[in-house]
Parts: C-alpha cells; sequence; structure tokens
C-alpha cells in the first residue's frame, strides 16, 4: 500500500505540471488568436479592445523601422486608426503556430501570408514571420513586444 502511495504521489508530480502549462498554453494560444483577429480587423469599433491586449510600452521591430520602436497605448490607437483609414481590406492566414509558456511570459511563434488592399493600389501579398512576447499581468496575456518580417520569395 505504502508502494502504491508513493507511487501515485510521484505520478502526480509529473502529470499536474503538464495540465497546467497546458492550461497556461491554452490561455496564451486564446490570446493570441484574440490579437491576430483584433490586429487584422478594419472596424474601427474594435481599436480600444485592440489597444487593450497590449502592454503600457509595447515594442515592435519590423522592416519599417531601423531599430526597435517603443510605442505607447495612444501611439498603438493612433497607428491603428491610420491604418483603418488607408486599408480596404486586409487579411491573415496562419500556416503554422509555435507556443511557450514560461512563468508569466509566453512567446508565439507562427508564420502565414497576409492580403492586403490599400485603398487606391493595388492588392499587396506577404508572406509573413512573427514572434511576440506576452506577459500577464492580473491573469491577462499582453503583447510586450513582436517582431514581424517578411519571409523572402522561395523560403
Amino acid at each position: 500500500m505504502k508502494r502504491l502511495l508513493i507511487s501515485m504521489t510521484i505520478l502526480a508530480l509529473l502529470i499536474v505540471p503538464q495540465v497546467a502549462l497546458c492550461s497556461d498554453v491554452d490561455d496564451l494560444k486564446a490570446a493570441d488568436d484574440r490579437a491576430q483577429m483584433l490586429n487584422y480587423s478594419l472596424n474601427p469599433n474594435d481599436v480600444e479592445a485592440f489597444v487593450g491586449m497590449f502592454h503600457k510600452e509595447y515594442i515592435l521591430i519590423n522592416a519599417y523601422y531601423a531599430f526597435p520602436m517603443v510605442m505607447t497605448r495612444e501611439q498603438l490607437r493612433q497607428s491603428k486608426l491610420n491604418s483603418i483609414a488607408q486599408t480596404e481590406s486586409i487579411s491573415y492566414t496562419m500556416v503554422d503556430a509555435h507556443y511557450q509558456v514560461a512563468g508569466n511570459t509566453g512567446v508565439v511563434c507562427h508564420y502565414g501570408t497576409e492580403v492586403a488592399k490599400p485603398k487606391g493600389a493595388p492588392v499587396v501579398i506577404r508572406n509573413l514571420r512573427y514572434t511576440i512576447t506576452f506577459v500577464k499581468i492580473d491573469g491577462k496575456w499582453l503583447v510586450y513586444a513582436a517582431h514581424v518580417s517578411v519571409i523572402p520569395s522561395g523560403n
């Protein structure tokens, strides 16, 4: 009986962290899904929900800026409103994703295809790679940093 109890305790200690980890990863995946949906929304009514998904000082790294850019929520709000005003349609189809959680930090890596139609311009199709760092504050995943890059043709 003692041996069975010890074996069950060891088994529980091995399983419980995995269950907790799965829960954290599921929460992170849901936060990323919501962030992507709001990122590609052109509905002005979604702007505040979009901004609310970000840390108060968000770090953006992409091909348009030479160095990482720290954006406040107000700058992010204005950037999103400008994007909505300049874009007729936009969509993103995720191909593959990886989610990793360590404590209150989550990292999401995915790639996919963006199809954008700027107002008065032809459709632009780009294959993009994202790496997004989330932090969990007061039980909520917030985007802290994101790196977006265009995948070179043929890769």
